[in-house]
């Protein structure tokens, strides 16, 4: 099969993952108007002051801001990432402009779109070197991906790491303890890096860090995504294609180890975004919705815990919040189905319980 033909399978896949976050959604998509307000009740005694009434609010404090709009018509979220203070980034898969904002904020640009990015993917914040690194692919499929860092009091680019070649898709991304990042190459079948040493050294390549037969999927379909470390030795990744859950072993040198597929209790259908939550358990983007990953041993308990999004891309726990990106992909790939519901929104979710 030549080049351009696997390629445009692969630009097919993001239509119909698009339509099965779409499908999935179902009737819990963005909810609609509320209805007209009912007779005023008798006034209640006065609240108490909030320590959050002064001043900007903390990681997960409370405000009046359930969601926060992102900009024009086009946005298209993908990744999201939050901060320690709270700054949360989105980015555009569509445009590739990625936004800052603190709940209850101002959305500012970041990285303007027509920057370094051409469509923003996964997104991770690296506190210790001020930086925000970004997975910037093309879903276009005509040049090669990568890493990219971005200086967070500028948006400025740091340093650049590229992929291999036109083809590969960088999607999610993670940060070990030592700065080395690993990296989902959807189209690949594999797992990347940037080694720490590497890390602010402009135009450095990544490096194949995993490849296995397990990580292949048909022609022209997504593999692997989203991907969180539970410890720095131990890391999980989803499959969109094949509604996996894969657990590898990271040895002393941070090379990777064993490779576990792990059994889920329920299929997982189309999973995303990947995070450990404080109490350990897994969150996923997967069925139009978020669910729990409970691992015990070399098998993991699915629990589905929010199905009203609209297309759900991707998540950032944020304190006790966490905050979901709807990237309603059905109307970017498949124009005729219809127009977006806008302005487009990272919404606010309680952290589950």
């Amino acid at each position: 099969m030549s080049t351009h033909t696997s390629l445009r399978l692969v630009s097919r896949t993001l239509a119909a993952v698009a339509l099965l976050a779409s499908a999935c959604a179902g009737e819990d998509g963005r909810a609609g108007a509320a209805g007209p307000a009912g007779p005023a009740g008798p006034a209640g005694p006065p609240a108490a002051a909030s320590p959050s009434d002064a001043g900007a609010p903390t990681p997960g404090a409370a405000c009046a801001a359930d969601h926060i709009d992102l900009p024009g018509s086009s946005f298209y979220p993908e990744g999201i990432a939050a901060a320690p203070d709270g700054t949360l980034y989105v980015g555009s898969l569509a445009t590739g402009e990625i936004v800052s904002a603190k709940p209850c904020g101002e959305v500012k640009t970041f990285v303007a779109a027509g920057g370094p990015v051409k469509s923003a993917v996964g997104l991770w914040v690296d506190a210790k070197n001020d930086l925000v690194w970004a997975c910037a692919s093309d879903s276009t499929f005509q040049t090669a991906p990568a890493i990219v860092g971005l200086r967070r009091k500028d948006g400025s680019l740091a340093a650049r790491h590229p992929f291999p070649s036109a083809g590969q898709f960088c999607n999610d991304l993670v940060q070990r303890a030592d700065g080395t990042i690993l990296a989902t190459d959807s189209t690949g079948a594999a797992i990347r890096a940037v080694p720490a040493a590497d890390l602010l050294k402009d135009g450095a390549p990544t490096t194949s860090w995993l490849e296995r037969p397990e990580f292949v999927v048909p022609q022209g379909q997504f593999g692997l995504n989203g991907l969180a470390l539970t410890d720095d030795q131990t890391l999980y990744v989803v499959s969109l294609a094949g509604g996996k859950l894969f657990r590898v072993a990271i040895g002393a040198a941070g090379e990777a180890g064993a490779v576990t597929d792990v059994a889920t209790s329920a299929p997982l259908a189309g999973p995303d975004g990947l995070e450990v939550m404080p109490d350990g358990r897994l969150l996923t983007v997967e069925g139009g919705g978020l669910s729990t990953l409970r691992i015990a041993g070399d098998a993991a308990t699915v629990e589905r815990v929010v199905t009203r999004l609209d297309q759900p891309t991707t998540h950032a726990i944020s304190g006790q919040d966490v905050w979901v990106a709807e990237g309603q992909f059905s109307f970017l790939f498949t124009p005729d189905s219809g127009t977006p519901n806008l302005p487009f929104r990272a919404v606010r979710l309680p952290l589950p319980r």
